[in-house]
């Protein structure tokens, strides 16, 4: 018997070429930002980032539970890809647009009674949502459009001002033509005016998470170990409570309003600064910047989705 046979493929027979499987409950999307930053004096942390594809999406995709007869093409089907190859992927929720995912990496675990478990690991890295102000990776009914008079609008709706003749703010910067609705109402003359300034509509991180968040912060101080003796502590400088990293947690909430925090958090790319008022002891208004965050599917209507948030020391947004 020989055993110089094409390692390509570990599956006998025909070989799978169109993606027409369901994923179980549990499909996770991670966003993380490459970033190049660096701390000076006085905790001032500058980011910005590396490269027009910096922000990358993966995709944790299970399939649980399957016959072998199932199982073998789907694993088939992702060893065809060959890791070039790409497919194009719906999720069934329509949260995010259809995406080219390529595959890195399958795990198969036999469970019991002739079924198994299939988990993959996607990512989509040939895609720059920096140059795509009004094509990033979330769509759905949730996403409006251009803004309109005389129109019923739900809280989560997301909408686009471009700005005109009369109101041409937004027509420089059209990353900041979003606006994210606070409340159900029926809009009226003007969004730039009695709407923001009655608080229907924001450009702010207004969610509230669901679930307590835990905020770990040290204080900022140059420590100076004397031999034999005690420690001397000196102010470092300004700043010295900075929030560094933290995490909050939004666990079983709608399709509407996981695309509504989505939506906001592509559009910031990862290394924009947006201003959040934390709702618990610390409740002084502040700048942050999300590199990271994960939603998961964990079931029909219902969203988990965890944000890492930096604080900017500056206290200022800056546009780019």
């Amino acid at each position: 018997m020989s055993f110089l046979y094409d390692r390509d493929y570990n599956v006998t027979g025909t070989v799978q070429t169109t993606f027409d499987f369901k994923p179980s409950y549990g499909t996770s999307v991670n966003f993380s930002a490459d970033l190049t930053s660096y701390n000076t004096v006085d905790n001032y942390l500058y980011t910005m980032p590396r490269g027009l594809n910096h922000l990358q999406m993966t995709v944790q995709m299970p399939f649980e539970n399957r016959k072998e007869a199932e199982a073998t093409r789907i694993a088939s089907f992702f060893e065809n890809l060959r890791g070039t190859g790409y497919f194009t992927f719906t999720d069934p929720a329509s949260i995010y647009k259809p995406v080219n995912l390529f595959c890195g990496g399958i795990q198969t675990n036999f469970t019991v009674n002739d079924l198994y478990t299939i988990q993959v690991e996607l990512a989509t890295d040939q895609v720059s949502s920096l140059l795509n102000w009004n094509g990033m990776f979330v769509t759905g009914s949730g996403i409006k459009g251009s803004w309109a008079t005389s129109t019923a609008y739900s809280k989560y709706d997301v909408v686009r001002h471009t700005g005109n003749a009369s109101y041409p703010q937004n027509t420089g910067n059209l990353y900041d033509c979003f606006y994210y609705c606070t409340g159900d109402h029926t809009s009226q003359s003007s969004i730039n005016g009695s709407e923001i300034t009655n608080g229907k509509w924001t450009q702010e991180f207004f969610y509230q998470p669901t679930y307590s968040s835990t905020i770990g912060k040290e204080t900022s101080v140059l420590k100076t170990e004397l031999p034999y003796s005690f420690t001397k502590r000196s102010d470092f400088g300004l700043h010295a409570n900075v929030m560094r990293q933290f995490s909050m947690e939004f666990k079983g909430i709608s399709d509407l309003e996981a695309r509504s925090i989505l939506h906001f958090l592509t559009g910031r790319q990862g290394y924009r600064k947006f201003q959040y008022k934390i709702p618990n002891i610390y409740n002084k208004n502040k700048y942050f910047f999300a590199p990271e965050w994960k939603h998961t599917f964990v079931y029909k209507n219902v969203n988990d989705i965890s944000v890492t948030l930096v604080e900017d020391p500056i206290g200022v947004r800056r546009v780019y």
